[in-house]
Parts: C-alpha cells; sequence; structure tokens
C-alpha cells in the first residue's frame, strides 16, 4: 500500500505529542512561541507584503525548530551522564548559543520589516 493512513496518523499522534511536551517542559520553548504570536498579529495588523510574510514565517520556522533541537540535544546529553561533565556542559551552552543567535535574527527580521509600518503609523 503506498500509504498506511493508520501509521501516518500514529506519526501525526507522536509529533503532537512531543509538540505538547515541548510546551509543557520548555519555558524557553513557550516564550518563543509567544514572540512568534507576537509577529503573527503585527503581520495581520500591518497587512505587510507577501515577501515580508513569507520571510516571517520562515523565521519563525527555524526558530521553533532550533528550540526543538535544542531540548533533543539536551534531552539525550543527561541520558548520557547524570554527573556533570564539562563536555557535555559545553555541548549544552553551544546548542543555547545556537538558539539565541536565532533569536538575535529573528528580532533583526521583525524590526527591519515592523519599523517602517510602525513609522509611518506613527507619523500619520
Amino acid at each position: 500500500m503506498l500509504l498506511n493512513l493508520k501509521k501516518l496518523g500514529r506519526s501525526f499522534y507522536d509529533a503532537f505529542r512531543g509538540l505538547g511536551l515541548a510546551w509543557r517542559e520548555g519555558q524557553i520553548f513557550r516564550f518563543g512561541l509567544v514572540l512568534c504570536l507576537i509577529s503573527v498579529i503585527l503581520m495581520v495588523y500591518y497587512r505587510i507584503t507577501t515577501g515580508e510574510k513569507v520571510v516571517l514565517i520562515l523565521m519563525i520556522t527555524a526558530g521553533v525548530v532550533l528550540e526543538l533541537l535544542n531540548t533533543v540535544v539536551e534531552k539525550m546529553l543527561n541520558i548520557l551522564s547524570a554527573k556533570f561533565n564539562p563536555y557535555i556542559q559545553m555541548i549544552k551552552d553551544l546548542m543555547a548559543g545556537t538558539v539565541l543567535v536565532g533569536l538575535i535574527g529573528w528580532i533583526v527580521v521583525n524590526i527591519i520589516i515592523f519599523s517602517p509600518y510602525i513609522y509611518q503609523q506613527i507619523s500619520g
């Protein structure tokens, strides 16, 4: 069979369960989704161009994916070693830094896209 609907349904169930786990356990994940929601609200409010929407959606997607990968790596490293290990801590810090770079990029893109709209609204 080309497509097993039962397996496909199970795959989607597992994926949404993973997102729920990230939401429950990840304070930074929740914070990131709040920031994404702000972008979406501004996107709708200011009626930005299609190109700008695409850029913002890609930035939002990249940010969520980075945070999910960070969480996966952190959980895997916690399984490998319950004791403090400076190399494991270094990997965790590097992953957190990766997420931070993505966040900074998201902020810069939002400023570049929304500042002309906000300026136009303020200046009338």
